[in-house]
């Protein structure tokens, strides 16, 4: 009887931590991705969301980047630091 009670209590303890994470996790999250958030369970399935998230947007971002990149010109009249930031 005693080791359902310990269990329990860790259970219990477990829960706290959760929610405590969770908590975290949408109070330091932009509005428009803790709108995708919410109703999640866990901290760790909302971790793994936004895990997916980031790495499907940052796959984006690395094609317009380049596409970006490919799009530069040279022009002998400018600076190169010029160049660099425009």
């Amino acid at each position: 009887m005693h080791h359902i009670r310990t269990n329990k209590v860790d259970i219990d303890a477990w829960k706290i931590k959760d929610i405590t994470m969770r908590n975290y996790i949408l109070a330091t999250t932009e509005p428009i991705l803790k709108q995708t958030l919410y109703g999640i369970p866990t901290a760790r399935e909302m971790w793994l969301k936004m895990a997916n998230q980031y790495a499907a947007r940052a796959g984006d971002l690395e094609h317009v980047y380049y596409q970006q990149m490919c799009d530069i010109k040279y022009d002998r009249r400018m600076q190169w630091i010029e160049q660099s930031t425009t």
